[in-house]
């Protein structure tokens, strides 16, 4: 057991999302995290997806692999460190500063020229071929590669990945909004093309194209600063196996998957650390009988002040 000075199980939600007098509440807050993706045929959808996945595995490790073993160093704990998988250099991968997968499709999407599938291909493979977390399928006659992930190995195949991250309004829609009578909408979406063209002259720069993938990494972002403001619990569901059969059980997958997850080396922490954390104060109520049945202090000895707080009220616990 180890004593904490404050309860661990509160979620502070900030604001907007704030009591009459201004202050935080603390609300349970549950999310519902993607599940990872690995189909024959991969594309933005499921880069994303994945990505929202190695960002979210980061926390875990951050928080509870390795935040747990730098707590038990600084209390003085005796620890033995325990070594665990660290996604950073697949997030170095994908994400990266300043050259990425992401910043690479970005940059196709922005340069004003047609993309090809293999031009793709080939530019990754060039730019980050030194990363450990990039494969190639040699033998695949589509133009495709492969991202080392937590979870395991996921092909993406780069036709159509350009084109879906500019996310283009359908010229249908266009043609909706054209027609509209709305004044904001008809200055939008002229329908003569010499009006569009007054509107924006020549050298006139535009402004940057905002893609999915720049908008999903916003969004990403802005989850994980709320997670940062929180004391999170965490809850793994592992596929039994994955050919969704039912009463099913493949050893081989599901210690697959316990150890993708990092699940082995948090059981070995929790088995040898301290998972049972109570507050000062609730372990001094649950066990003040034990402290009124303590012997009186020894002349000449001082005993705890009543106004010393926590490490006061427990110091006759802990000292005996």
């Amino acid at each position: 057991m180890w004593l904490l000075p404050e309860p661990p199980w509160a979620t502070v939600v900030p604001p907007p999302c704030s009591g009459p007098t201004g202050s935080p509440l603390i609300l349970p807050g549950l999310l519902d995290v993607y599940g990872f993706e690995s189909f024959p045929e991969n594309s933005l959808e499921q880069l994303c997806i994945n990505y929202a996945n190695e960002k979210l595995q980061q926390h875990f490790v951050a928080h509870y692999l390795r935040a747990q073993q730098e707590e038990y160093a600084a209390e003085g704990l005796a620890w033995s460190f325990v070594n665990y998988q660290d996604n950073q250099t697949c997030l170095d991968l994908i994400e990266g500063s300043p050259i990425s997968i992401c910043s690479l499709i970005n940059e196709e999407c922005r340069l004003n020229r047609p993309s090809s599938a293999a031009q793709l291909q080939t530019r990754i493979e060039g730019a980050l071929a030194g990363s450990p977390c990039l494969g190639r399928d040699r033998l695949s006659r589509e133009p495709s590669f492969i991202v080392l992930h937590y979870a395991g190995p996921v092909q993406y195949h780069t036709a159509g990945l350009v084109e879906k991250n500019k996310d283009p309004v359908p010229a249908e829609l266009t043609t909706l909004l054209q027609q509209s009578q709305d004044p904001l909408l008809k200055k939008l979406f002229p329908t003569d093309p010499e009006e569009k063209s007054q509107e924006e002259p020549s050298g006139q720069s535009r402004a940057p194209v905002l893609t999915v993938v720049s908008k999903f990494k916003a969004s990403l972002e802005q989850l994980l600063q709320v997670l940062q403001g929180t004391t999170p619990h965490y809850i793994r569901c592992i596929k039994p196996n994955s050919q969704g059969r039912a009463q099913t059980f493949l050893r081989e997958e599901v210690l697959s998957q316990l150890e993708a997850c990092g699940l082995v080396e948090t059981i070995h922490i929790s088995a040898a650390g301290f998972p049972i954390r109570v507050s000062h104060r609730n372990f001094v109520e649950r066990y003040e009988l034990l402290r009124r049945l303590r012997p009186r202090t020894a002349p000449g000895l001082q005993g705890p002040s009543p106004n010393e707080g926590p490490s006061g009220e427990c110091s006759p616990f802990v000292s005996h």
